[in-house]
C-alpha cells in the first residue's frame, strides 16, 4: 500500500520511485558528511512515520483537488465554447433580425413616400378639377347670359314686328275706309297665317279695328 502511494503520489510530482536515489549510510561515517537537504527522498522508515502518512494523505487530497480542478476547467472550457457558439448564433440571429427590421423600416419609408407622392398627385388633380369646374361654371354663366341676351333681342324684334303690323293696319284703315269690310277679311286671314302673334293679340287687333270702323 505504501509503495503504491509512493509510486502514484511522490513519483507523479517528483520522479518515479525507481529513479529515486537512496544513499547508503554506514555507522563509521561522520554525521557531518550527511546532507539531508540534498536528498531527493527520505528513507522508507521515515515514510512509515505518522507525519509521512499525513503528508501522503495531504498529497493525495491535493492530487484529487487538482484532478477535480482539471475536470472543472475542462467543463468550464466546454461551457465557454457552448456559450461562445450560442453567443455567435444569437449575434447572427440579432443581425438577421436587425437587417429584417431595417428592410421593413426602409419598405415603410418607401410606402410612406409613395403615399405622399400619390397624395400630392391627387391634390394636384383635385386643384385642377376645381379650376376646371370653376371655368365650367363661368362658361355656363356666360352661355346663360348670352342666351338671355338673345331672348331679349328676340322679344325686342318681336315687339317691333308687332308694332309695324299694327301701324300698317291703321294706315290701311285710314287709306281705304270704303273697302274696310274686304280689308278686314283679308286682315283676319293674314293674321290667321301669322305665326308671330298669339290668338289673343289677333282678336284684340280685329276688335280694335271693328270699334274704329263702327265709330266712323
Amino acid at each position: 500500500m505504501d509503495s503504491e502511494l509512493m509510486h502514484s503520489i511522490v513519483g507523479s510530482y517528483h520522479k518515479p520511485p525507481e529513479r529515486v536515489f537512496v544513499p547508503s549510510f554506514t555507522q563509521n561515517e561522520p554525521s557531518q558528511n550527511c546532507h539531508p537537504a540534498n536528498l531527493e527522498v527520505t528513507s522508507p522508515k521515515i515514510l512509515h512515520s505518522p507525519n509521512s502518512q499525513a503528508l501522503i494523505l495531504a498529497l493525495k487530497t491535493l492530487q484529487e483537488k487538482i484532478h477535480r480542478l482539471e475536470l472543472e476547467r475542462t467543463q468550464a472550457e466546454d461551457n465557454l465554447n457552448i456559450l461562445s457558439r450560442e453567443a455567435a448564433q444569437y449575434k447572427k440571429a440579432l443581425e438577421n433580425e436587425t437587417n429584417e427590421r431595417n428592410l421593413a423600416h426602409q419598405e415603410l419609408i418607401k410606402q410612406k413616400k409613395d403615399i405622399s407622392i400619390q397624395l400630392s398627385s391627387a391634390q394636384s388633380r383635385c386643384t385642377l378639377l376645381e379650376k376646371q369646374l370653376e371655368y365650367t361654371k363661368r362658361m355656363v354663366l356666360n352661355v346663360e347670359r348670352e342666351k338671355n341676351m338673345i331672348l331679349e333681342q328676340q322679344v325686342s324684334i318681336f315687339s317691333i314686328r308687332n308694332d309695324n303690323i299694327i301701324l300698317y293696319l291703321f294706315e290701311e284703315y285710314f287709306n281705304v275706309m270704303g273697302k274696310f269690310k274686304a280689308k278686314i277679311v283679308l286682315l283676319y286671314s293674314g293674321l290667321g297665317n301669322s305665326k308671330t302673334l298669339s290668338k289673343k293679340e289677333k282678336f284684340s287687333i280685329v276688335e280694335l279695328i271693328y270699334i274704329l270702323y263702327k265709330d266712323a
